[in-house]
């Protein structure tokens, strides 16, 4: 038994692993989903400056554009916030196993069969609780770049107002 078990649980652990990859992937996907959004309100930011500049101020646009402005700053803002939330990761998650307690838990049992099973078992449940986590994040980032890439809208609605007022 020792050696499926020993195979059950080396496989457990690489899934652990796996999961601490896809977790920095995201985190990573995360920090250029808040570039991009910076990028877009940036671009679009100048444009809208620059227009308002040569056409007498933005003052004299701001007023008649409130809904679509306060609209760019809200999916702004959202945006990064749900970039925030992936890029600094405040939820517990469990990649590994500590080796002291594997040493004391392995001594309660002496059985290699049953200390196998045990964090096989173990990093199933961890696997299991991960992917939830991981799942939620990889919904906030689809959000951060939905949002981000959404502000174009009103951004245009903004430009083409502006120009052919």
């Amino acid at each position: 038994m020792s050696e499926i078990g020993k195979l059950v649980f080396d496989h457990t652990v690489a899934k652990l692993e796996a999961q601490r990859g896809d977790l920095s992937n995201l985190r990573n996907q995360a920090a250029m989903s808040l570039a991009m959004t910076g990028l877009v309100g940036t671009f679009f930011a100048t444009i809208f400056v620059g227009i308002g500049g040569a056409s007498g101020g933005v003052a004299d646009f701001t007023s008649r554009l409130a809904i679509p402005l306060l609209l760019v700053v809200i999916l702004f803002a959202l945006s990064l916030g749900y970039a925030m939330s992936v890029v600094v990761w405040l939820e517990d998650v469990t990649f590994s196993f500590d080796g002291p307690t594997m040493f004391e838990i392995y001594d309660e049992l002496n059985d290699t069969d049953a200390f196998y099973r045990k964090y096989a078992e173990d990093g199933e449940s961890y696997f299991g609780e991960n992917e939830v986590k991981i799942s939620k994040a990889q919904h906030r980032l689809w959000m951060a770049m939905v949002l981000g890439w959404g502000q174009i809208i009103p951004w245009s609605t903004i430009i083409r107002s502006m120009l052919f007022v």
